[in-house]
């Protein structure tokens, strides 16, 4: 069985390195420091004897909690757990109990989907110095579980020519990225859309992606990463992306308190408030 009973956290049987999964980019693979790969088995068990990385019983989930602590949920649904004898299995149904929360020092883990084609793409447009004239910022509305009502935040980059579009997405997964021929069709619930005319660097891009860290709902999301990439490009007033508003609350629909619109004063064109519109209808 696999044990979670030693005192030396420095020691090297106490590591495992947590690697993106080579079939799957949601997903990791955990390695001990003797080059095996843990494997859940059906019936709930940990080994740590597998040689093959690419196995379905050695794809793991791992979901970070607000307060920074790890779940690691295994092929079968199930996720692991550290009893109080000391052993470890991956049994459990319950992602928020103590004992199947752990912290996750450092992963090596991709931020962002695809990056070596996605900075192929980018070093490809340097070299014929090429950049992007323009950036969008999109957001719509969604329902969580038919209840909560969220938005999303997504950007698109226009290529000086006009030729080509980079769409980004952030969520849990890290950054997803797509390259169109024709600008992207706003998403259902649209709310907000508003252009920046912009000199973007492809490089400067590139040094953005590169610094991306895991998804967090209260602290770094779809608006932070959004926000943040404007902010790189785009002149604001004073306040506008420094704000004291919390980041969690740019993705309700409804937040607590009223928010303060960012692009009123800017340089942005705001062409939609579609929901606003039906709110006042």
């Amino acid at each position: 069985r696999l044990d979670a009973d030693s005192q030396k956290p420095s020691g090297d049987w106490e590591k495992f390195h947590v690697i993106t999964s080579p079939v799957d980019d949601e997903q990791v693979v955990i390695k001990t420091s003797h080059g095996r790969y843990l494997r859940a088995t059906w019936d709930g068990k940990l080994v740590a004897d597998s040689k093959d990385p690419k196995g379905e019983s050695e794809q793991f989930e791992v979901t970070f909690s607000n307060h920074g602590q790890a779940t690691i949920q295994s092929c079968q649904g199930k996720y692991i757990v550290a009893l109080p004898d000391g052993s470890l299995r991956a049994d459990s149904d319950n992602p928020v109990g103590d004992w199947e929360g752990f912290e996750i020092t450092s992963m090596d883990r991709e931020w962002v989907c695809d990056r070596e084609n996605l900075f192929r793409y980018l070093d490809e447009l340097s070299a014929t110095e090429r950049s992007f004239k323009r950036l969008t910022h999109i957001v719509h509305e969604w329902t969580l579980g038919g209840i909560l009502r969220l938005k999303h935040h997504g950007c698109v980059l226009t290529e000086g020519d006009g030729q080509r579009f980079l769409k980004f997405d952030f969520g849990r997964w890290g950054v997803g990225w797509s390259l169109l021929d024709t600008f992207p069709e706003n998403p259902k619930g649209t709310c907000l859309v508003e252009e920046f005319e912009i000199a973007g660097d492809p490089q400067r891009v590139k040094r953005y992606l590169a610094s991306r860290k895991a998804f967090s709902w209260l602290a770094n999301n779809c608006s932070t990463f959004s926000r943040g990439l404007m902010s790189e490009f785009c002149a604001a007033e004073e306040g506008w992306f420094g704000e004291a508003w919390p980041e969690w609350s740019h993705c309700l629909a409804s937040p607590p308190l009223k928010m303060p619109c960012p692009c009123k004063d800017s340089k942005g064109v705001q062409e939609q408030q579609l929901l606003q519109q039906q709110q006042q209808q």
